[in-house]
């Protein structure tokens, strides 16, 4: 069997991970991220609860087909579509960069991580 990773983006929760910014400080960088993304044309951005921000992981973990998910990227309880590679994005935008799901590349990541790590 071969291994595979995945990745999972949860999506924007508020949760204890701020809690060494102040609040000043996370509000004016969460703003000025928004006003990026309604720049570029997308829906107000809404932020997702804890639950809502595990379904993903929870639903590639548990509930996806295994033999369909291995090595892809989720995000809404789904495959993400991957992105042009000229795709102007911001922090919110959905998606993902094809390089990342590159077989070829995954590859030489785990062949140096092994190298740096000494595991096999």
């Amino acid at each position: 069997m071969a291994s595979t990773s995945e990745a999972s983006n949860p999506g924007v929760i508020l949760t204890e991970l701020t809690r060494n910014i102040a609040p000043e400080v996370f509000e004016r960088a969460f703003a000025s991220m928004h006003e990026q993304h309604l720049a570029l044309g997308n829906a107000p951005f809404e932020v997702k609860t804890p639950a809502q921000g595990a379904a993903t992981t929870l639903w590639a973990g548990v509930v996806a087909d295994a033999e369909t998910i291995g090595g892809r990227y989720y995000e809404d309880c789904a495959i993400a579509a991957p992105l042009a590679d000229d795709a102007v994005v911001s922090a919110f935008s959905a998606g993902v960069r094809p390089y990342a799901l590159d077989p070829v590349g995954a590859e030489q990541l785990w062949i140096k991580c092994a190298e740096l790590t000494g595991e096999a």
